[in-house]
């Protein structure tokens, strides 16, 4: 596979990738969302009470993330690969 093949690969990969984090966005946007309405249900007075609890049963879960560590290695591979023009000599 030459140089172009490969390069035209990534890009797509990347474009790919990149509208897969919008899509995160707008879900954790989302979440958010229901995270206050939730969290106003619970405790109409103070509701930073249950959105503390919410914040430290989402890091305990994002802590035992095995993959997170390599979703910010990937990011920083493409990353890497943009700022390089995207022909890998970055």
């Amino acid at each position: 596979m030459d140089d172009e093949t490969i390069n035209r690969y990534i890009g797509t990969l990347t474009d790919k990738l990149i509208a897969t984090t919008g899509e995160l966005a707008r879900l954790r946007a989302s979440i958010n969302a229901l995270r206050f309405v939730l969290a106003d249900a619970l405790d109409r007075d103070h509701p930073e009470k249950p959105l503390a609890l919410f914040r430290q049963l989402e890091q305990k879960f994002l802590g035992s993330n095995p993959s997170a560590q390599e979703q910010k290695e990937a990011a920083e591979i493409i990353d890497a690969w943009k700022q390089g023009g995207g022909r890998g000599d970055a």
